[in-house]
């Protein structure tokens, strides 16, 4: 297979943060820092440091204009803004707190049977408990 046969596809999705969040920690957030799980699926994962959200994609009502924040300011010193992109997809989030299941869990889970969706959660759990 050479570079020819590659071909990338791109979506642009706005993420909607909800519950308790340290907005100032987002943003000085490095983009090592964030993990997305399961992105095709109907309730992807996002853990942000030790913030966990899941959610669902839905489609704006309008359109999101995205910009971008230029290191260089206007005479007044004001911030400059140019232009990215824009989406008409947004992945609404929601806070969830992991808790690390016990033994009798784990083992009705086993007989049962479990979804791919608790296998990542319980993924998350074990390494935030790293």
């Amino acid at each position: 297979m050479n570079d020819d046969d590659w071909e990338e596809e791109e979506h642009l999705v706005v993420i909607e943060l909800k519950g308790v969040i340290d907005n100032k920690f987002l943003y000085n957030c490095k983009s090592a820092n964030w993990r997305l799980l399961e992105i095709d699926s109907d309730q992807p994962l996002l853990q942000i440091g030790n913030y966990t959200f899941t959610g669902q994609f839905k489609e704006s009502i309008g359109t999101h204009v995205l910009f971008e924040e230029l290191d260089s300011t206007d005479d007044q010193g004001t911030k400059k803004l140019k232009y990215k992109c824009n989406t008409t997809k947004t992945l609404e989030m929601n806070r969830v707190f992991l808790t690390k299941k016990d033994k009798a869990e784990k083992e009705t889970e086993k007989e049962v049977g479990s979804s791919t969706h608790d296998e990542v959660e319980n993924q998350i759990a074990e390494v935030n408990q790293e």
